[in-house]
């Protein structure tokens, strides 16, 4: 391994980015396996982490990913299709290469565990292609697909018209094409039209896509969270220190010093509210990495489970996100173990086969309500509450007297299940319990709606940041001044941990 410590940092960073979005678009291209977008999109990603593998020498985490590269080319080129099987092993290339990555920056080397078996079967899959199913793409269809194109780099017209390949009358007959419908891209319509070459068109998209590289890499930057913790601590005692200053010069009576501590009042509270807007994510973050968990849980137990998300672009503070993390975990396990039928009860109960859990979020009040919903079978009341009465934990009088809202909160209590038997998934009773536990600790509130039949609703309420809000005026500092320092001490004392 070369000795620079910032590059393998960098590298470690992007690449667990990367392997996130991997695991998002596999399951996206086994629902649409004909993507070539997706499909392009997940053979450049682990090209990419080959690649950088060879040059930093971690030669075991580069035999890997270069498998599972050899393996997506001959997909891509449309030498077989996706298979469920094959998905399994890009999803488990993906895990392999995130345990190396762990083993990396834990040590420097990536790891002493025996990948040789999943490379062998990686390669296994190349050795006996099928009859293509699908018609090479057409020319200039490989051009990017979806990606947003940011006001530094040149759009792709700008790009062929510069290289002098093609006219600009052509160029703009081609636009005027899309804008009357032609759902075509730019490169299909010129080179139907045989105004270019598929090559020009290609070389094109590579310069634009280098552009949008270059773009994003200079006007962004990586920020420790550190720092940001750090810069969030100064911002609470900065609101400690403009609290006592606006007392002071409201007590004095001095029109000079009210003034200057009006605008210290204002640049406070921007300031405050900037860096709590850069520690702001969008749940999106935390939602994505659910599907994989979806995906492999709904597999375990013989299920079928499609992910709708909405508002996914709903921004919470990253510490709230943090503190989410397992909470969202538990309830997305309990609603595809416990909530979500099997295709053929489904089938039964006149439903359609593949389940739905529907992750929702929206901001509300200063807070985010986030609900974790799912179409199955609802929960069973008299099974709740005939495992507390064998618990002991109510007596049958007050089982058959309990409001429905009552019984309900009974699935909160620790070490509480109603699984038949222990799996690997569930029956331990560890659960529910976690998730209303861990949401009370940042100020939060859970609740649960079922209906026998119809399905079941987690709802989570949390706010939208655990920093608090600056006083707008010297009255409010004696009630925030005695609250805001052991909040910025507990905060210290956490990364001190």
């Amino acid at each position: 391994m070369i000795e620079n410590d910032d590059f393998v940092k960098e590298f470690l960073v992007e690449s667990n980015e990367n392997l996130d979005q991997l695991d998002r678009d596999l399951i996206e291209l086994e629902k649409n396996p004909a993507s070539r977008e997706i499909l392009s999109r997940i053979f450049r990603t682990v090209h990419t982490i080959k690649g950088t593998t060879g040059f930093l020498g971690f030669s075991k985490l580069g035999s890997v990913a270069h498998a599972g590269e050899s393996l997506l080319s001959r997909l891509r080129d449309g030498d077989f299709s996706l298979t469920p099987q094959i998905a399994n092993y890009l999803l488990a290339m993906v895990d392999a290469v995130r345990e190396m990555l762990a083993a990396i920056e834990a040590t420097g080397q990536d790891g002493g565990q025996d990948y040789t078996r999943l490379v062998g079967a990686l390669q296994g899959f190349q050795g006996a292609p099928q009859a293509r199913q699908e018609e090479a793409p057409k020319p200039g269809q490989e051009e990017e697909v979806g990606l947003e194109t940011p006001s530094g780099p040149l759009l792709l017209g700008q790009i062929l018209s510069q290289s002098g390949h093609v006219s600009d009358a052509e160029i703009e007959a081609a636009l005027q094409a899309q804008r009357a419908g032609d759902p075509r891209h730019l490169g299909e319509i010129l080179v139907e039209r045989g105004a270019i070459s598929p090559a020009a068109v290609r070389e094109a998209i590579e310069k634009q896509k280098q552009q949008q590289a270059v773009y994003y890499a200079a006007n962004t930057i990586r920020v420790d969270v550190y720092q940001l913790d750090k810069l969030m601590d100064l911002a609470g005692e900065l609101v400690l220190a403009r609290n006592e200053i606006m007392r002071l010069a409201a007590a004095q009576q001095d029109a000079c010093l009210l003034g200057a501590s009006q605008r210290l009042s204002r640049i406070t509270r921007e300031l405050h509210e900037g860096v709590t807007r850069a520690r702001m994510q969008p749940i999106d973050s935390l939602w994505s990495k659910l599907l994989r968990l979806v995906r492999d849980l709904a597999q375990s137990c013989g299920k079928r489970v499609r992910v709708e998300m909405e508002g996914r672009e709903t921004r919470l503070d990253r510490a709230i996100i943090e503190a989410l993390k397992d909470s969202l975990v538990h309830a997305v396990r309990n609603a595809v173990d416990h909530g979500i039928e099997t295709p053929e009860q489904r089938i039964r109960a006149g439903k359609p086969a593949e389940g739905l859990l529907t992750l929702s979020a929206f901001q509300e009040s200063g807070q985010v309500r986030i609900e974790i919903s799912d179409d199955g079978a609802g929960i069973n009341l008299a099974r709740v509450k005939q495992k507390a009465i064998d618990r002991g934990l109510v007596t049958p009088e007050q089982a058959a007297s309990m409001p429905k809202r009552e019984a309900m909160n009974l699935i909160f209590l620790p070490g509480f299940s109603t699984a038949a038997e222990i799996t690997n998934v569930s029956g331990r009773g560890v659960g529910l319990d976690v998730v209303r536990t861990d949401v009370e600790k940042i100020g939060g509130a859970v609740e649960i709606e079922s209906e026998a039949g119809r399905g079941s609703a987690l709802k989570i309420t949390v706010p939208l940041t655990l920093a608090l809000l600056s006083a707008s005026s010297p009255s409010d500092a004696a009630s925030v001044s005695p609250c805001v320092r052991p909040v910025t001490q507990a905060r210290k004392a956490e990364g001190r941990r």
